[in-house]
């Protein structure tokens, strides 16, 4: 649930800075990402892992999670953008990323 609501901020984003900024897709990807995924740290570390422990320590683990989640999701968008419009570079980019975030989470960031 907490991957699906930090998708949903990130695609309201991501339509808001094209639609309502005029940036570029890959910029507005880039951005919309980050916002879920702070989103997705703050409910993943207190609803879905209930993880209790060093909050900083924790959040130095996922950011770098996100870090190589980010590389790979900015990537991909870009070469899916190439070859498709529309909603289908952000939505293949964006599944890569949700696999990446949640295993380093539940087997890095917050394991018990």
């Amino acid at each position: 649930m907490v991957g699906l609501l930090s998708t949903i901020l990130d695609f309201l984003i991501y339509n808001l800075l094209i639609s309502s900024f005029g940036l570029s897709a890959s910029s507005s990807k880039r951005i919309s990402f980050l916002s879920g995924t702070i989103n997705s740290f703050i409910f993943n570390k207190r609803i879905t892992f209930k993880s209790k422990n060093n909050t900083a320590l924790e959040a130095v683990k996922y950011f770098s999670v996100w870090i190589i989640s980010f590389f790979v999701n900015s990537i991909t968008h870009d070469i899916v953008l190439v070859y498709y419009e529309g909603y289908i570079p952000f939505v293949f980019a964006s599944l890569i990323s949700i696999c990446i975030n949640f295993l380093g989470a539940k087997f890095w960031v917050f394991k018990k």
